[in-house]
């Protein structure tokens, strides 16, 4: 049994105690014990509130809180977060029909209607909508749907008006991948073998509390330990090092403002630090130490205070500003940077930070950008394996859509394909396979235009490069024939592959009128001399 829904103003009734027979140590199972789920994950939850984290300024709402702080205030963390948006919503999501017939792609074309132009967002902006789970581990979306009746539908019987839309084929689509801030969550629901069923929300600010169960929402998490609905922030490796640079920085602006301000020094009379004190002498002790920690070096600086003396004539009372000591011993800009540092290194950013200190190469900068295409990947595939697996089989089975013809939401790649490395590999593969068959894929990749019919309308033989599509021959204008003989044709091709691309020169095989093959190698600069 599962924790009962409530409106918030009950508390769930205690777990029933668990089947003596789940303790039994069972040497044969047979096919219904195989059915039965024995364990749980483990994860520690109390009345729907999730306690996993170890640190209690990062649990909950409280964490929530810490967790917004780190995004908005730290320009590192921030710039992180926002070069990681900027990727992934620079990457291409398409539609693919689930086979090569005309139905298949006619439902495609259904689907992708629903998702990139009939939304209320924009699918870029929802996209970093499902992207805060970065920061908060988790983002939580309630699917709300509507008939596509166009833009002006009918009224619904009770007077309100129905969600518009671009199409009028009188199919259920979605209105809303509608957001839930993290904040808003309340509590979780749980069964008792620990699966989720829904998330109740309280949103303080318009005094609404709903239970929105997980079959008609999204949840999306970077990574998930325990299966923890809250799953775990990019931040919370983070927190520490922003902690010290938050320390350090105002202890550093402090220092700075006393450097520049001086150090206040006042002298006062002893008797007013006496246990025998007067009220009076107290307050007086009071207002001069609240003096010395309000002075500041600014356009109103400014210190009144009346000349105090003895019976001798002797100064009771004096201020004056100490000089600073001279240079700090510690560099505070090292330490702040190898805070800096760490957190770029957390987040799998510290590509930024290079070449900021003069060191760095281009191959230390393309693996770095290597693994952190990787880890967008990983970011990418959870959405799209969100997407698929919960959104697009609820949109068919409430339109009774054949199954067979279920089309798949996939991403493409968040780094561009480097043109040099692209022409190699063509070179090699046409080496070996027909290229022709992967033209428009090539094309694709390499941000061209696809031709169509490539496939099956090769290009014409005076267009085709010696060794490139529709021959399996080498480069440099080697025939089929004289790759096996190591002959070579005398024409002037692509260059080899285990020459450079560089176009400082160009190889060259001319055919002598003795026919003598000559071979030479002249500059590129005087090549049309």
């Amino acid at each position: 049994m599962s924790e009962p829904i409530t409106n918030g103003t009950a508390y769930p009734v205690l777990p029933q105690p668990p089947d003596p027979s789940l303790t039994q140590v069972v040497e044969h199972l047979d096919a219904k014990e195989l059915l039965l789920e024995r364990g749980t994950s483990g994860l520690r939850r109390a009345g729907g509130y999730v306690r996993e984290e170890m640190l209690k300024d990062l649990t909950g709402l409280e964490g929530m809180r810490r967790y917004r702080e780190m995004r908005d205030n730290s320009p590192v963390v921030g710039s992180c977060l926002y070069a990681i948006e900027m990727m992934i919503r620079h990457v291409k999501w398409t539609i693919t029909p689930a086979d090569d017939t005309p139905e298949a792609k006619h439902y495609a074309d259904i689907l992708e209607g629903m998702l990139f132009d009939d939304l209320d967002l924009p699918w870029a902006l929802l996209i970093s909508e499902i992207l805060s789970f970065l920061p908060f581990g988790f983002s939580f979306f309630e699917l709300v749907f509507k008939r596509r009746q166009g833009l002006d539908p009918p009224a619904n019987p009770d007077g309100s008006r129905p969600h518009a839309s671009q199409f009028t084929d009188g199919y259920i689509g979605l209105a809303k991948i509608a957001p839930r801030a993290q904040e808003t969550v309340l509590r979780w629901e749980f069964s008792s073998m620990g699966d989720l069923l829904g998330m109740h929300q309280l949103d303080p600010w318009v005094g609404r509390h709903a239970y929105i169960p997980i079959e008609k929402a999204l949840l999306f998490r970077p990574t998930s330990y325990k299966n923890n609905p809250e799953g775990r922030s990019v931040l919370r490796t983070a927190y520490r090092p922003y902690y010290m640079i938050t320390h350090i920085e105002n202890t550093e602006a402090v220092g700075i403002e006393r450097d520049l301000a001086g150090l206040p020094v006042f002298g006062t009379p002893p008797q007013w630090w006496l246990p025998t004190a007067t009220p009076t002498e107290v307050a007086q002790l009071e207002l001069v130490k609240r003096l010395g920690r309000n002075i500041r070096q600014d356009e109103q600086a400014c210190l009144v205070y009346p000349l105090m003396y003895d019976a001798s004539g002797n100064l009771l009372f004096k201020f004056e500003l100490a000089s600073s000591g001279g240079a700090k011993a510690i560099n505070t800009d090292t330490i702040i940077q190898r805070y800096e540092l760490r957190i770029t290194q957390s987040l799998l950013c510290d590509l930024l930070f290079l070449g900021h200190e003069d060191v760095g190469s281009f191959a230390l900068a393309s693996s770095k950008s290597t693994t952190q295409a990787m880890s967008l990947g990983g970011y990418l595939t959870a959405i799209k394996d969100e997407l698929n697996r919960r959104c697009i089989p609820l949109l068919w089975r409430l339109n009774a859509f054949p199954e067979k013809y279920k089309p798949q939401l996939i991403h493409g790649d968040v780094e561009s394909v480097d043109l040099t490395e692209l022409a190699r590999f063509i070179l090699s593969f046409s080496r070996v396979f027909n290229a022709q068959d992967l033209e428009n894929k090539f094309r694709q990749m390499a941000g061209l235009p696809e031709r169509e019919g490539a496939e099956t309308n090769p290009l014409p033989p005076s267009l085709l490069p010696t060794g490139g599509f529709g021959s399996h021959g080498g480069g440099s204008g080697t025939s089929p024939e004289a790759f096996q003989t190591g002959q070579s044709s005398g024409q002037v091709g692509l260059p080899d592959l285990d020459r450079s691309l560089e176009p400082q020169s160009i190889s060259m095989s001319v055919t002598s009128p003795s026919g003598r093959v000559r071979k030479g190698r002249r500059r590129a600069s005087t090549a049309g001399a």
